[in-house]
């Protein structure tokens, strides 16, 4: 198995879970330095401002996670707002039966084909991992 670290990445991207015999792991969790594992595509994410938004989608990700210990449904709700402010992730969402496996840089999401998105030519939804730089 090929090994890639995302710990120096900047910005945000998605592992899409897919048997590539490719492994990407980043340093999550804030301050618990976790550091999970997927196999999969490494798609990096264009997270340019939206027209007159200051904020981008690694900043507006990172607020979410604020003083906060656990991974939760109304976390999901806000990521999933968030996600859905900018074309590029409007076809993620988070993967709820995954939550509890989801905690700050690296958020379980599935993946649909949207008219404007990256993802094209997709039978079906696909899984992954929404992850950026790490709090800590």
């Amino acid at each position: 198995m090929i090994r890639f670290s995302l710990y120096d990445m900047v910005g945000v991207g998605v592992v899409v879970a897919l048997p590539t015999g490719v492994v990407y792991s980043n340093q999550t969790g804030g301050t618990a330095c976790l550091q999970p594992e997927l196999e999969g595509a490494f798609l990096p994410v264009n997270t340019q401002h939206p027209e007159g938004d200051p904020e981008g989608l690694e900043a507006r990700l990172a607020a979410v996670f604020v003083g906060v210990g656990h991974f939760d449904d109304q976390m999901a709700n806000r990521v999933d707002q968030v996600l859905s402010r900018f074309q590029e992730t409007e076809g993620l969402r988070v993967d709820r039966s995954r939550g509890r496996n989801s905690h700050e840089a690296w958020i379980h999401v599935t993946i649909r084909q949207t008219p404007s998105g990256s993802a094209q030519g997709m039978t079906g939804p696909l899984s992954g991992v929404l992850t950026w730089p790490n709090s800590d």
